[in-house]
């Protein structure tokens, strides 16, 4: 008696998993272009194949633009990477972006942010950071951090960030002299740390120092590198080893991170010239220095050091390519600098043997 009752029911369980999870894959997003779905692996097994087919350890952003180009490039697409990650809708124009950034009744603020996407990243954000905070949460750190970044103060930031720039000139000078093969980005890199601590912090990590680079830097390029060598966002319990790495090389960073916001509270209730950075600017209207606040200035800390140092690196890097391989650019550029500062005073731009990557 129990038997067929059991097999009933496996049957019953069966039907309705198949019949829910031809829903999934077939109709439920299928108003939107996509590539062919497969029953089981979903879009899974195609951006496999467009990743294995691209550029050797390129990013999987280049296998989305690639499968875009496939369907005939249209303005949006959908990719289902479920159960390894969330479904998403790749968006292509301009004007689609738009629509669905932009605040509405249903959102006052923005669309709500991908919780997948930031709970990844947490290690290198911290779990409030402002990147995936939503609503009110959202209007409340921006509105506290909004000072420290307004044009008129960053401005009179300009002669440290031309201190810090001119660390980096030296050493690119002396890597041409030595005719010396060298990463770009990573110079790049290390100068907008320094300048974004700095200017956030004011703190001297001491990113561009070549022979003492700080502890702090050195477990932060650890940490960031377990995430620059993925070539897809897993899950952590796909990556066990990585994520307790990631987790000790964190609490490493968050130690001195809550020292320096310790201090600057300090600082800012005792000295009698108080620090204009975007911290202590944070930090005017707190009485009371609570564990939370801590830990929610640490993270504001850590996000803009990842935002910041690792998009303007980029930036920086194919600028330099670009103009090292554009010689009517170059010129431009240097006749500019030349009506503005006056001649020789511009950064010469010499053969360089670099790596943007």
């Amino acid at each position: 008696m129990l038997l067929p009752l059991a097999v009933a029911a496996i049957v019953l369980l069966g039907s309705s998993f198949y019949g829910a999870l031809r829903y999934k894959r077939f109709k439920q997003y299928a108003m939107f272009p996509q590539m062919p779905t497969s029953l089981v692996l979903g879009h899974l097994k195609t951006f496999d194949r467009f990743i294995r087919t691209g550029k050797p350890n390129g990013h999987p952003d280049l296998a989305f633009a690639a499968m875009n180009e496939a369907l005939g490039r249209p303005p949006l697409m959908f990719v289902d990477l479920r159960p390894f990650g969330p479904p998403m809708v790749v968006v292509r124009s301009h004007q689609v972006a738009e629509q669905i950034s932009k605040a509405s009744k249903s959102f006052p603020y923005s669309l709500p942010k991908m919780e997948q996407v930031y709970s990844h990243m947490v290690h290198v954000t911290g779990p409030t950071s402002i990147l995936g905070a939503d609503g009110e949460d959202w209007k409340v750190l921006r509105r506290r951090y909004n000072p420290g970044f307004a044009p008129q103060h960053l401005i009179t930031f300009l002669p440290r960030i031309v201190e810090k720039a001119l660390v980096f000139v030296d050493r690119l000078e002396q890597f041409a002299q030595d005719d010396e093969i060298f990463s770009l980005v990573f110079h790049c890199g290390n100068l907008t740390l320094d300048v974004i601590s700095s200017v956030v912090m004011d703190f001297d990590f001491g990113a561009q120092d070549k022979d003492h680079p700080g502890e702090f830097i050195r477990t932060y390029h650890e940490l960031f590198e377990t995430y620059a060598r993925e070539q897809m966002d897993l899950p952590w319990f796909f990556t066990p080893r990585t994520e307790w790495k990631r987790r000790g090389l964190a609490k490493r960073i968050k130690r001195t991170l809550r020292e320096i916001v310790r201090n600057a509270f300090d600082k800012r209730q005792t000295d009698s010239i108080k620090s204009r950075s975007v911290l202590s600017l944070s930090l005017q209207d707190i009485d009371t220095l609570t564990p939370r606040a801590v830990d929610e200035a640490c993270d504001q800390l850590s996000t803009f050091l990842f935002a910041g140092h690792d998009t303007t690196s980029i930036l920086l890097s194919w600028v330099f390519y670009e103009l090292s391989r554009t010689p009517h650019a170059l010129k431009a550029l240097r006749e500019e600098s030349d009506s503005i500062f006056g001649p020789g005073e511009c950064i010469v731009l010499t053969s360089y043997k670099m790596e943007v990557g």
